[in-house]
């Protein structure tokens, strides 16, 4: 995988955190203070019953969420409501910024486009829902 690189509007606040197997990344009840961009590995969202049993509601591995990380750059970096990001280079350099391969970052946005959660026109990328 190619270095992961943050949008440029978090680069400031950036930094590289390693969480262990079954260490919490956050807790129910604790405020949300961090956006978080797995690299590698899985990450499972889990509650607990009322008997105490653990349930997972949901588990992402990095592969997962490429969809998500053009949704974050969308709206941290777009402009307008609904948010408008123009490219600056090209695809290629962009899937670098975003920590994914220019195959894998093609891929997302045509399946984004399809499932019309953006719309492509030119260099613009709008984010629709």
């Amino acid at each position: 995988m190619s270095e992961f690189t943050v949008p440029a509007a978090l680069r400031d606040l950036a930094s590289l955190r390693t969480i262990l197997k079954g260490e919490p990344v956050f807790r129910v009840d604790t405020p949300a203070r961090h956006v978080y961009f797995l690299l590698r590995g899985r990450v499972a969202l889990n509650r607990f019953g009322p008997l105490g049993e653990e349930v997972a509601i949901h588990v992402a591995g990095a592969r997962l969420v490429r969809p998500e990380r053009v949704r974050h750059l969308l709206l941290t970096e777009g402009r307008g409501k609904p948010p408008i990001y123009t490219l600056r280079g090209t695809v290629r350099e962009l899937a670098g910024q975003l920590g994914l391969t220019h195959e894998s970052l093609y891929r997302t946005l045509a399946a984004m486009t399809r499932d019309g959660s953006i719309e492509r026109a030119g260099n613009d990328i709008k984010l629709c829902h």
